[in-house]
């Protein structure tokens, strides 16, 4: 995981380099522990898709380091990543470049602390910072800080003015960003809610004394008890005007199995066969269903759904279905399941 997202416009990469190397050379950050778009091993990595796998790092970083220039507050991307800081409230330590003042900072930066890139004392404060937020254990001694800060700052002037000036954002580009801007307040606003829905059901949780109350608080914050229900309830009323034969051919058939009629039950078996429900075996001492059939069809096809769904069921699941129905395991494949859930013949 990259530690440090620098936020930066594609035309200050001049000045970009010479930021990642007093970062690197003067603080002692490791070179993996840093994203930055624009430098060879630190940017997105080949196959990837650029605006995804930005997004990713951004929110796994632990600090972002914005360096704020013309170039910055022309560039979309560098504005979302902006936004994306102020949404997820990074640590942040945004660094103001000449020709740039405090009164020039603009959108979400207006009253955020900034820091002069061209201030010596601002510099040590971000080396402090940085070695704090990321807790770098292995940061360079003060004297070499000190030797790489006055060398940074001596041709600081210099690789100022030779950066480009960026032409003003087109106004395609601008409605994309703010398009862009837009989601990631829907997704913030999104995640609060379910932080604050997560924060309610622990501490729910906290005060459940048996089985009964934790079904009961699972019951009330996911819909995985109304999913399972619903999917029963339409396995059960395709299943309910099956006579015992058909329901015990079709459990058979979800255990990978013909069913074979016992003595007694052969003359209603051949009574499904002769309605198409049934087909008799190759042996013919056993039956399978008959998927051509549309009813047939129909109820393996409701069961397949609630059998894919248990398979891919969660611990949470597992822990409200024991705590619900005790005794009975969520196994499609086993009688008791069944008679519990799908058939109402408990002769079955």
């Amino acid at each position: 995981m990259n530690e440090i997202f620098i936020s930066h416009a594609v035309a200050d990469k001049p000045l970009v380099d010479e930021l990642i190397a007093l970062i690197e050379g003067g603080i002692g950050v490791p070179q993996n522990s840093i994203f930055c778009v624009s430098q060879p091993g630190q940017r997105v990595p080949t196959g990837k898709d650029f605006k995804t796998y930005i997004k990713e790092t951004l929110e796994g970083a632990q600090l972002v380091i914005a360096l704020i220039t013309p170039n910055y507050y022309n560039s979309a991307f560098s504005m979302c990543e902006l936004g994306g800081v102020w949404l997820q409230s990074k640590e942040f330590i945004p660094l103001i470049a000449s020709p740039l003042n405090f009164a020039d900072l603009k959108a979400v930066l207006v009253g955020v602390q900034a820091l002069k890139i061209a201030d010596e004392t601002d510099l040590d404060t971000m080396r402090d910072d940085i070695v704090s937020i990321i807790s770098l254990a292995n940061a360079s001694k003060t004297a070499r800080w000190n030797t790489r800060r006055d060398k940074f700052l001596k041709s600081l002037k210099s690789v100022i003015t030779k950066l480009p000036d960026s032409s003003p954002i087109a106004k395609s580009e601008h409605e994309n960003a703010l398009t862009q801007l837009k989601g990631y307040k829907e997704e913030a606003l999104s995640q609060q809610e379910e932080i604050d829905k997560l924060n309610k059901k622990i501490e729910r949780l906290k005060s459940v004394k048996d089985s009964a109350g934790f079904a009961e608080v699972i019951a009330e914050f996911t819909e995985i008890p109304a999913q399972f229900e619903n999917l029963v309830s339409e396995c059960k009323a395709a299943l309910r005007d099956f006579s015992t034969v058909v329901l015990k051919t079709i459990f058979a058939k979800f255990k990978g199995d013909d069913y074979f009629p016992k003595d007694e039950e052969w003359e209603e078996a051949r009574e499904e066969i002769n309605e198409g429900l049934l087909l008799e075996n190759s042996d013919e001492n056993g039956v399978r269903p008959n998927e051509s059939d549309t009813d047939i069809l129909e109820a393996i096809e409701k069961l397949g759904s609630l059998s894919q769904w248990l398979s891919e069921s969660d611990e949470e699941f597992s822990e409200w279905y024991s705590n619900t129905f005790k005794g009975v395991t969520d196994n499609i494949r086993v009688k008791p399941f069944w008679r519990k859930h799908l058939v109402d013949d408990r002769a079955f």
